[in-house]
């Protein structure tokens, strides 16, 4: 492995600078939450998104972030895994923890995935806010300069350009100079053909150098797909999928109980009726005593257009935060 970096900023979280009013929310957020400490040289992202169903009024993105130079023992337990319960090369994934192998496989991945120093970090989202990736107008100007290469709606456009949004705010709030970056997407809409590939990486630059203003290494970018039969691409995948998953369940649930002013009864959400597997996976998500941080963020709409940024699970946390429209 290579020798890791020394950063003054590792653990806290560098203030991201930015001319949009809800980035100095973020920053607000983030920073209150337990951060872990990434010194290594390789940083791996991997993200995965939830909600898209027209049930749910929010939609979760689930993204993490860890140091792979300091993460030998996941790796370790995950051939284990790999070796005794998952013997063939089914993934673990949020909507498919019923299934009997994967549902035994849950819980000794969970306390694998607390080995990792890193950051799990799901997103909750309000369908109805519609510029964390830029908004309307964003939009449309790429699309009439021919900037975009790919055919999209405003709603795939937006979910692909918010997150690359986020995963610039995260490295450029959590990583240090010289550092490799290398973020895994599941196979979606995001990289579903050569062009929208393009057109992705070319979002994800521009918010990259809006924000990273030291030089890093290496930027690749990969899906899944790129698994070469160890599957170790899909398990980190899976980590950010399933939490993605037992949080856009929650919110959902919350926001039938609570109806408008979810950010006043978000707290209390962990009591709330949910199924089984989202019970353990929202008890998982609430825990920070191990290497692997969890942050879960909901961004939610108010009576006065605005929208507010509440983090769970503390009622200390949930006092909202005003923002532009």
């Amino acid at each position: 492995m290579n020798h890791p970096i020394e950063s003054s900023s590792a653990g806290e979280w560098r203030d991201v600078q930015s001319s949009l009013p809800w980035v100095a929310s973020f920053n607000k957020r983030i920073r209150e939450s337990s951060l872990p400490r990434l010194n290594g040289r390789e940083i791996i992202i991997a993200s995965d998104a939830s909600g898209q169903h027209r049930q749910n009024p929010f939609e979760v993105l689930g993204i993490l972030i860890l140091d792979f130079d300091a993460s030998l023992q996941f790796e370790v337990q995950r051939q284990v895994i790999r070796k005794e319960i998952l013997k063939d090369p089914r993934r673990l994934s949020f909507k498919k923890l019923d299934e009997p192998v994967r549902k035994r496989a849950l819980v000794p991945f969970l306390l694998a995935a607390d080995t990792i120093p890193g950051l799990c970090l799901c997103v909750a989202v309000n369908k109805r806010i519609t510029m964390l990736g830029g908004g309307p107008e964003f939009f449309e100007a790429l699309r009439q300069n021919r900037i975009l290469k790919a055919s999209w709606t405003f709603e795939s456009f937006e979910r692909m350009s918010r997150t690359a949004h986020f995963i610039s705010l995260l490295i450029a709030g959590l990583c240090s100079e010289g550092q490799n970056v290398a973020w895994i997407s599941d196979e979606d809409e995001m990289f579903e053909s050569p062009a929208k590939s393009e057109d992705t990486l070319r979002v994800l630059s521009t918010y990259f150098r809006m924000y990273v203003k030291w030089p890093m290494g290496r930027l690749r970018v990969g899906t899944t797909k790129l698994d070469e039969g160890d599957r170790f691409e899909e398990d980190f995948a899976a980590i950010a999928d399933i939490a993605a998953g037992a949080l856009g369940e929650l919110v959902m649930r919350v926001q039938k109980e609570a109806g408008e002013g979810i950010t006043e009864a978000i707290a209390a959400g962990l009591a709330t009726d949910v199924t089984g597997k989202s019970d353990l996976l929202l008890s998982w998500l609430a825990d920070n005593s191990h290497p692997l941080k969890r942050a879960s963020l909901v961004f939610d709409r108010r009576q006065d257009v605005k929208f507010s940024i509440a983090r769970i699970w503390s009622e200390r946390d949930i006092e909202p935060l005003d923002t532009a429209r």
